[in-house]
């Protein structure tokens, strides 16, 4: 199974936030205008390309293993 989804933003300069890791502090979403550093863990899965890729493959996993 292959799940692909995408996720705009900018790359920002100065970072923001202290959550998260990695590219976190620097990538600002765009609908949300927070860096994955400043957001609580829903709002980063609901906007997160991993996030969005997940929900796209639940259906076909639970058909899988039910």
């Amino acid at each position: 199974l292959e799940s692909e989804a995408k996720c705009f933003g900018n790359i920002i300069l100065s970072p923001r936030g202290k959550g998260g890791f990695g590219y976190d502090p620097i990538f600002e979403e765009r609908s949300t205008r927070l860096t994955f550093a400043e957001m609580n863990n829903v709002i980063k899965d609901s906007c997160s390309h991993r996030g969005k890729a997940l929900k796209k493959i639940i259906p076909d996993l639970l058909e899988i293993f039910s």
